[in-house]
């Protein structure tokens, strides 16, 4: 998912997704009337489709919600993540991988083991908001000892419609959007994660289906290099090279300067501080 605001690090996303995470087929769904802009910076591999067309009535439901709790700016923030599984749902292959758009791979990345498992990046988030959320709307525990919060989440397309079949029964008379609405709490900044909801039922549904791998992720990409408009692909795999990372992002939120070098230093220290005491409680 992608949209204008993005097309910085999508100019190098575009073109360095295609050479290190291999796929038979790429696509990014961008807003109908950005189409145009983005196919003429988009890798020519890559399909552009548009989001609208994912949206089967979560939109206004969504809008709804959040005008309610007037937190109408982060709508589309909310929205994006409601798309990325109505893609998961349509998508007519075995498997399928989610990857955010501001997140620019600077080597092969493995994705599927040599079973054809999901490899999943071993991340340290933990939001308490999405967990609680998830008690409520799974009615599962937290077995993992990581966050699926990554750049790239892969997924057996069975494992979509057996989740989207778990979700539905476990509230009846709801689709899998109406039960995601009805049990997030959209007043919060960020109530709700598809990515770390889809990984915690796995994490259940199938403990030994799956593996993880480290890889290094420079969250801070702008701030510790430069604006992702500033950079060609060439230099981002340069950087990936020379500082050891496997992925770098660039978001809008990620300032240079004396704020950027703040965000960066208590972001830092955030990573270094123990993050999983207590996550195994539930």
């Amino acid at each position: 998912m992608c949209s204008k605001s993005h097309m910085g690090v999508w100019r190098l996303t575009s073109e360095l997704l295609t050479r290190f995470v291999k796929a038979d087929e790429y696509f990014v769904y961008v807003p109908q009337n950005e189409i145009d802009d983005f196919r003429r910076v988009t890798n020519s591999s890559i399909t552009v489709r548009s989001q609208e067309s994912l949206d089967v009535g979560f939109g206004k439901l969504l809008l709804e919600e959040v005008k309610e709790k007037s937190n109408y700016a982060r709508f589309g923030w909310y929205l994006q993540q409601f798309y990325k599984i109505q893609a998961l749902i349509e998508s007519p292959t075995s498997s399928t991988i989610i990857w955010d758009a501001d997140c620019v791979p600077t080597r092969n990345i493995q994705i599927f083991n040599e079973k054809n498992q999901p490899v999943y990046m071993r991340a340290t988030e933990n939001h308490p908001p999405y967990f609680e959320m998830m008690e409520r709307f799974l009615g599962l525990p937290i077995v993992q000892n990581q966050s699926f919060v990554i750049p790239g989440f892969p997924i057996l397309n069975r494992w979509t419609k057996e989740f989207v079949e778990f979700v539905e029964d476990r509230h009846r008379q709801s689709t899998w959007f109406e039960a995601i609405i009805q049990d997030t709490d959209f007043g919060l900044q960020s109530g709700f994660s598809e990515t770390e909801t889809l990984g915690t039922w796995i994490a259940n549904s199938y403990p030994d289906s799956w593996t993880s791998i480290d890889l290094n992720w420079e969250r801070l990409g702008q701030s510790r290099f430069n604006y992702a408009k500033r950079l060609s692909p060439a230099s981002v795999v340069a950087l990936g090279e020379k500082h050891n990372l496997d992925i770098i992002s660039f978001e809008n939120w990620d300032l240079r300067g004396m704020r950027g070098r703040l965000n960066y230093l208590i972001t830092l220290r955030q990573n270094l501080m123990p993050k999983w005491i207590n996550f195994n409680h539930r």
